[in-house]
């Protein structure tokens, strides 16, 4: 009770923020014993650098989560943010949300065993949403901490699509964290399920993949052929009930039906034809 971890920690400009939230709940400094993250996203590891300077503790993350903390740049231009225009502009408000580079002093792997602050947690890794994902297990208490493996935008009735980077890794670590039947599942952004609640989560989440590789192959099967950014728009109608802001799809859109494209392509579903157009393989 005395001692604790940080899993994760928002973005870099709003770290004095949860510094200050900390101590009002009477979480001083010398009682956090390490800082955990997630995923390599800022809004998750962008505020680690200043709060662990505050704590004096060490911040842990998987291999490929470490290197792009350490180089933000690299981050920026990462996969799924192909899609972004790389301005000034952008590349600006990115650095404040992710900091300047944070160094990791522990490198975290799939089966890792942490005895920290007085309890015993597993490390499991769960790429879906990002690669170098990772979730937290205490098996006392039957909780687990997945990071934005299952986000607001991935159950059934939500107004976002998701973000994926791997569409197959992303079924795998959802049957993973449903096989193991928690009592307790923490999402990232403050959203937490208990009991029978989580089975449904993940299940409405699996439904949702469904639900997209679905209107993608009906959109290709009507038009005949798209480019992603056309068959991103007719998805995001489909799937959503609602046209993009300026019927422009944002980026995390494109990401996500770009990655179930890759994906639909290597089981012989889809194909990218040499004018950068998607069609069904018949």
């Amino acid at each position: 009770k005395d001692e604790a971890i940080i899993f994760d920690c928002g973005c870099a400009d709003t770290a004095t923020e949860v510094v200050e939230t900390l101590e009002k709940y009477g979480y001083k400094s010398d009682r956090i014993k390490a800082i955990i993250i997630s995923h390599g996203h800022n809004d998750h590891y962008g505020g680690a650098g200043i709060i662990a300077e505050w704590a004096d503790a060490p911040v842990w993350a998987h291999v490929t989560t470490a290197g792009q903390m350490l180089n933000p740049w690299a981050t920026f231009i990462a996969p799924y943010n192909w899609f972004s225009n790389l301005t000034t502009e952008n590349w600006k408000w990115f650095q404040e949300k992710a900091g300047k580079g944070i160094r990791c002093q522990r490198m975290l792997y799939h089966g890792d065993t942490l005895d920290v602050a007085g309890i015993r947690i597993e490390v499991l890794e769960i790429p879906g949403h990002e690669r170098g994902a990772i979730c937290l297990v205490d098996s006392a208490t039957k909780a687990v901490f997945v990071g934005d493996l299952i986000q607001g935008g991935m159950d059934a009735s939500s107004n976002w699509l998701g973000l994926f980077t791997d569409v197959a890794s992303q079924k795998k670590s959802l049957n993973l964290i449903l096989e193991m039947r928690p009592q307790w599942l923490f999402k990232g952004h403050r959203i937490f399920r208990k009991g029978e609640e989580i089975r449904q989560d993940i299940q409405s989440a699996l439904r949702r993949l469904e639900v997209i590789e679905s209107a993608i192959l009906d959109i290709l099967k009507i038009s005949s052929s798209c480019n992603l950014a056309e068959l991103t728009t007719a998805v995001y109608k489909r799937v959503l009930g609602q046209s993009p802001v300026g019927n422009i799809p944002p980026d995390h859109a494109l990401v996500t039906v770009h990655a179930f494209l890759v994906d639909m392509s290597l089981r012989g579903l889809v194909r990218r034809t040499q004018d950068l157009l998607w069609e069904i393989v018949r």
